[in-house]
C-alpha cells in the first residue's frame, strides 16, 4: 500500500515475469515426468505412481510458493517462518493432502494407491532440488538484470 498504482496502460504482466513462470512450469512438469518414469521403471502399480506424482505435486507448488516470495532475496531472506498465514496455508494443504492420501473414500475418489512412507524422502528430495535449481537461476537471472 505504500506504491502509488500502476499506469492504467501500463502492462499487467511483465515478459520476464511471463517467462519466468515459464521457465517454473517446465521444470515442475520434467520433475513430475521424471518422478513418474522413475516409479515405472520401479514396477509401481499406476494408482501408487498416481499418488506419489500428485504427492509430488502438491509439494512442487509448496516450494514454489517459497521461491517466489521474493525475487529480492533468497530463502533465507524470506523470512518464511514469521508467515503466519503461509503457515496456515501449508497447514491446510498438507492436512487436505493427508485426507486425500490416507481417506480411503477419498483415496477411492481420487484412484490413488497406498502411500509408502519412503516415497515421501523421494518426493522431498525432488522438491529440495527443484527449489536449488530455481534460487540458483533466480539467482543468475537477478544479476543478468542488474548487469
Amino acid at each position: 500500500m505504500q506504491r502509488p498504482p500502476r499506469r492504467p496502460d501500463a502492462q499487467l504482466l511483465a515478459p520476464g515475469v511471463a517467462l519466468w513462470s515459464l521457465l517454473q512450469g517446465l521444470l515442475i512438469l520434467a520433475f513430475l515426468i521424471a518422478i513418474d518414469l522413475i516409479a515405472i521403471e520401479r514396477g509401481m502399480p499406476a494408482d501408487d505412481a498416481r499418488t506419489l506424482v500428485f504427492v509430488s505435486l502438491v509439494m512442487a507448488n509448496m516450494a514454489l510458493v517459497l521461491v517466489n516470495r521474493s525475487f529480492g532475496f533468497g530463502l533465507s531472506g524470506s523470512h518464511a517462518g514469521s508467515n503466519r498465514a503461509l503457515l496456515a496455508v501449508y497447514t491446510v494443504a498438507t492436512a487436505i493432502l493427508a485426507a486425500a492420501i490416507l481417506w480411503p473414500p477419498a483415496r477411492t475418489l481420487f484412484h490413488f494407491g497406498a502411500f509408502h512412507w519412503h516415497d515421501l524422502g523421494f518426493a522431498a528430495g525432488g522438491c529440495v532440488a527443484l527449489v536449488a535449481v530455481l534460487e540458483a537461476l533466480k539467482r543468475l537471472l537477478r544479476r543478468r538484470l542488474l548487469a
